[in-house]
């Protein structure tokens, strides 16, 4: 699988969301600031929360352009067999027959896209998974608490 489109897809994925923040905070600080919502008493305080959330969605546009950037420096290498799972590795995980495939990022755990009609989760070496993938090499199992379940996993592939 190529890496370079996998990023390439996940920057498009986090651009897009850039702009529809953008677009949101940009709306709700001009809520924040029309006259109508001018508070009319002591209690009225629809000005005020949407201001808090125009700042909110500010934050999460800022973040996302961080995660964007970080994408962007990230250098991906071809995976060498006898290398462990790093960030910019492509995982393809066995569990219970089925496949699921991660990209380990530097950043926007959770991001997910469609390469080749697979699905790709990005997670982060911070995440609960992230931390277990790390140094993992493959054909090697690991088991994972999911609320009251335990999930036994296996690395099919790396990337």
């Amino acid at each position: 699988m190529n890496k370079k489109i996998i990023v390439e897809l996940i920057i498009k994925k986090l651009t897009a969301d850039l702009d529809i923040y953008f677009r949101a905070a940009s709306s709700a600080s001009d809520e924040a600031t029309d006259e109508h919502n001018k508070p009319e008493g002591k209690y009225d305080t629809r000005g005020l929360e949407a201001s808090y959330l125009a700042h909110g969605q500010s934050k999460q546009a800022l973040q996302t352009k961080a995660d964007i950037d970080a994408f962007e420096n990230l250098v991906v290498f071809p995976h060498e067999k006898t290398h462990p799972i790093d960030v910019g590795t492509l995982v393809e995980l066995n569990f219970q027959g089925e496949s699921i495939h991660y990209f380990l990022g530097p950043s926007a755990g959770g991001t997910e896209i469609e390469f080749e009609d697979i699905e790709v989760s990005v997670v982060t070496p911070f995440s609960p998974l992230g931390k277990v993938l790390m140094g993992k090499k493959i054909n090697e199992s690991f088991s994972m608490g999911l609320g009251n379940e335990i999930r036994d996993y296996k690395v099919a592939k790396i990337f």
